[in-house]
């Protein structure tokens, strides 16, 4: 049982790795270049997703978002069989890839059990760590933009993918606070420095957010934030919501 343990825990390590490293290593200023590294994490996916699909000898059940998927690839298909080749081949390719990193997580990941959860969060919060930290000193001018327009881009090649990536963490890093609501003499060593983790991140998480100006990661946050609160706080939420209406009519012209 323990060997068994191990495995799935190494083998949501391998995950983790695989998913995160594509969101920390440098984006060059070639597009191709990119996404041929990009197609190689996701081919790499296919490998435990093949010795997990062996191990377990059962497939994962069907589930509606299966359907999603699918339907989004015959959709991305028939835009690349009947329109203009470009600029519809490369997004059939980016399909492609997608399709086949969800199969191979759908198959890894029940694999993994609750261990991948665990491995999984604690590796996105490095990788938002990492990023807040690059951005900090982007506006520090200790580290160079990697885009002439933008002051702040982190790894990546402007701010819009940067910002969405920092607003994923922070949201997971949310997450992961709410459910773990206990007292601080109850919390374990590893979960109280989390804990302090956690907070460190939306600390300098959020001024890093505001100053890349992206409206749309400011709206996935609150979407992803108001979501997880609705079911405990539905009279916060709702307050919440009437100030932000409130305020948007105030500041309209």
């Amino acid at each position: 049982m323990k060997r068994y343990k191990l495995i799935r825990y190494g083998m949501a390590a391998i995950l983790t790795a695989i998913l995160c490293l594509p969101a920390v290593w440098q984006t060059v200023a070639y597009p191709s270049v990119s996404d041929v590294w990009c197609y190689g994490m996701v081919a790499m996916l296919s490998i435990p997703a093949f010795c997990a699909s062996l191990r377990a000898r059962q497939w994962p059940r069907p589930h509606a978002l299966d359907a999603i998927v699918l339907l989004w690839a015959l959709y991305m298909a028939c835009n690349y069989w009947f329109l203009s080749p470009y600029p519809a081949t490369e997004d059939f390719r980016e399909a492609e890839a997608l399709c086949l990193a969800y199969a191979a997580l759908r198959l890894a990941i029940p694999f993994c059990g609750k261990a991948f959860g665990a491995v999984w969060t604690t590796g996105l919060c490095l990788a938002g760590l990492y990023q807040i930290y690059t951005g900090i000193a982007q506006l520090a001018g200790w580290k160079p933009s990697h885009h002439y327009r933008y002051a702040l881009t982190g790894t990546f090649f402007n701010p819009g993918p940067y910002a969405i990536l920092v607003a994923i963490a922070l949201t997971v890093a949310a997450a992961w606070l709410y459910n773990h609501k206990g007292a601080w003499t109850g919390l374990s060593r590893p979960d109280k420095i989390f804990r302090v983790t956690v907070y460190a991140m939306w600390v300098t998480g959020l001024p890093v957010l505001a100053a890349t100006w992206s409206r749309t990661a400011w709206v996935a946050l609150a979407v992803a934030l108001t979501v997880m609160l609705w079911r405990g706080h539905r009279r916060m939420v709702l307050g919440g919501l009437a100030v932000v209406a409130c305020l948007g009519v105030c500041l309209m012209p």
